[in-house]
């Protein structure tokens, strides 16, 4: 598990945050049988698009117009990253069900903006890195203080406010990974500065007791 906690002093100004998020890896022969399973149908760009409310060049299958991809080969793959995380987190939950899964691709400059997947139908998301870029870290996440920040209209009487906008980036990714975050975390992919193409899935996940 990893964690990113922050406690600092300038001057009187005393800073803390806390934030987190849950690293795992498919085993190599899940990631071998999804990969087989995914190349086809991933290499078909009419399963792909830019999404309108997004203001991002990211091309997805969000939407599902394009029709359903193979998605029970890796839903049924995460299950032991489930139970890794449940049991190191010390989940008390009785019900956890994926609600959403897609898969987002990014060429050359290819990004996806600041955002959050809030949504009261989830609490945990995730990201799993089909084919990263290799030693070129994109995903990060956003000191969520920073939004409060914005619309309490302190940023624009405070500017010298410590650790605004502060973020946390995703380090030596690897085909395989898997992160999972609260929901609610805002993060952001930056530019791809490569001219391989990028492939991740994302997903959420409600968890709950019934």
């Amino acid at each position: 598990m990893h964690y990113y906690t922050s406690v600092k002093k300038i001057n009187n100004i005393n800073k803390f945050s806390s934030m987190w998020y849950f690293r795992d890896k498919l085993s190599i022969e899940s990631v071998e049988n999804v990969e087989t399973t995914f190349d086809p149908w991933l290499s078909n760009n009419e399963n792909f698009s830019t999404v309108d409310a997004w203001k991002c060049n990211a091309q997805s299958s969000y939407t599902g117009q394009q029709g359903p991809g193979p998605w029970s080969v890796f839903l049924n793959s995460l299950m032991p990253v489930i139970d890794n995380f449940s049991s190191s987190l010390g989940c008390t939950a009785n019900y956890m069900q994926c609600t959403q899964v897609w898969a987002n691709k990014y060429g050359p400059g290819g990004f996806q903006e600041y955002h959050s997947h809030s949504d009261r139908t989830h609490q945990i998301s995730f990201c799993y890195f089909y084919k990263p870029v290799r030693s070129v870290s994109l995903f990060r996440f956003i000191d969520r203080e920073y939004d409060m920040c914005i619309l309490s209209g302190l940023s624009e009487v405070l500017p010298n406010v410590p650790g605004i906008e502060q973020d946390v980036r995703v380090e030596n990714v690897e085909k395989g990974d898997i992160i999972l975050f609260p929901s609610y975390y805002p993060h952001i992919v930056d530019p791809n500065p490569t001219e391989e193409e990028r492939i991740t899935f994302s997903g959420n996940i409600e968890i709950k007791n019934i």
